[in-house]
């Protein structure tokens, strides 16, 4: 898009999804170690998105993808139990 001469990237990419985790060891979890699990499970999946612009996967191949980054993540103390995308839609 063209804004008062300076050239913008125009459109979207919207994502809508959900992803479950188990805590396997709940005596030495701390909260800031599964707060650190799930932001480095949410920027997996911003990375993936902005990755997505250039890769036009389908929601179930995203999903895949989503999956098998937060099964990486896990580790002993807490599980990645799965992910589902709701939506994605690129503008």
């Amino acid at each position: 898009a063209d804004v008062f001469g300076d050239a913008y990237p125009a459109g979207g990419l919207w994502l809508e999804y959900s992803f479950t985790y188990r805590i396997l060891d709940q005596d030495s979890l701390t909260v800031g170690e599964r707060d650190a699990f799930l932001q480095q499970v949410m920027q997996a999946a911003q990375t993936l998105l902005e990755e997505e612009q250039e890769q036009g996967h389908t929601e179930q191949e995203f999903q895949a993808l989503l999956d098998m980054a937060g099964k990486e993540l896990a580790n002993e103390k807490i599980g990645f139990t799965g992910c589902e995308v709701n939506y994605l839609e690129k503008e």
